[in-house]
């Protein structure tokens, strides 16, 4: 587990811990899914309004897809309620 002051330090810098965790499980993952589509959409699209629409409905359907499943809400939920459960307890040991 965590120490102490290590608690106390991602306690203190939540927003970058934050920022970082965001970049690191959700933009990267989402930056090499839209260059593995590009990819594809290149490379057995037949003309170019193929392959930008692709790659285009592609990035926007990720929101839908990732908001409307009901399993979906229910991992987004549950990663929701880990995530306050866990700065909850950040700030019960800082306190």
């Amino acid at each position: 587990g965590m120490s102490d002051a290590e608690r106390a330090r991602v306690n203190e810098h939540r927003f970058h811990v934050t920022r970082v965790a965001l970049v690191t499980f959700d933009l990267v993952p989402f930056v090499l899914y839209l260059a593995i589509l590009a990819w594809l959409a290149e490379r057995f699209g037949s003309s170019d309004w193929s392959r930008y629409f692709v790659v285009a409905a592609g990035g926007f359907a990720v929101r839908y897809v990732r908001a409307g499943s009901p399993g979906q809400r229910a991992v987004q939920t549950s990663r929701e309620s880990c995530v306050r459960s866990m700065i909850a307890r950040i700030g019960e040991v800082t306190a």
